[in-house]
């Protein structure tokens, strides 16, 4: 879906997006030529099998990565434009990820994950991050184990301190790249219905996932197959 960059609906938009890696002198093109519109309050899923760019557009969308060539506005600002001091403030503040290997500190309790995320973020004041904190991991059942070490949780307990910690500034949009990929069907159901629940109408999600089950949580399903977008659904 295309649209022009003063659309008041869109959170982001992406622009004949194209994403070329080299490597040792050979070249792979990952995406080729994706036109995307991200609306405001909407749940999303991208759909794809592996090796079809899923997780690189994800990574752009999510401003972890920036295109070959073509362009990406985040809330009527292009991100290549942008100095990385004040893309790395974006993701801070606005955008929350959530990772198949959860990307937590082991060593760390789940609130000092929480309270690390926050400092990184710098937009809850300080005297209410361990409030704040407490408060997100009791809504996805972690408030009984936010003094547990992250080695000593399960897989599951990882996830949904993942999720807690993706929620930690607050943000207008949330990736979450295969979230139940290495999860029971449970823990999947689990995770998906806390998604469903921090969706808000100021609020957007973009899950990339393999698994038709999840999609279905999705208000709008994009299936991508080798680096082009193949199908857009409701």
């Amino acid at each position: 879906m295309t649209t022009d960059g003063n659309d008041s609906r869109a959170v982001e938009i992406l622009e004949n997006a194209v994403k070329t890696y080299s490597y040792k002198g050979l070249e792979y093109t990952a995406l080729r030529g994706i036109n995307l519109t991200i609306e405001r309050g909407k749940f999303y899923s991208i759909m794809g099998p592996s090796g079809s760019g899923k997780s690189t557009l994800l990574h752009i969308l999510g401003l972890l990565d920036t295109p070959t060539s073509g362009r990406v506005v985040y809330k009527s600002v292009e991100a290549g434009r942008m100095k990385d001091r004040d893309l790395s403030a974006v993701r801070g503040r606005e955008i929350g990820f959530v990772f198949q290997s959860y990307n937590l500190i082991p060593r760390m309790t789940a609130m000092k994950n929480m309270l690390m995320a926050m400092s990184f973020g710098n937009k809850i004041p300080q005297q209410d991050r361990k409030e704040r904190g407490q408060s997100l991991l009791s809504t996805v059942g972690m408030g009984d184990k936010s003094e547990k070490l992250v080695s000593q949780l399960s897989g599951g307990e990882q996830q949904r301190v993942a999720i807690a910690r993706a929620m930690a500034n607050d943000p207008s949009l949330i990736v979450a790249d295969e979230p139940t990929g290495n999860l029971d069907s449970e823990n999947a159901r689990i995770i998906m219905d806390l998604f469903t629940g921090v969706r808000g109408e100021e609020r957007t999600i973009i899950v990339a996932t393999h698994n038709p089950d999840v999609a279905k949580y999705a208000d709008i399903n994009i299936t991508i197959r080798d680096g082009k977008l193949a199908e857009e659904s409701q």
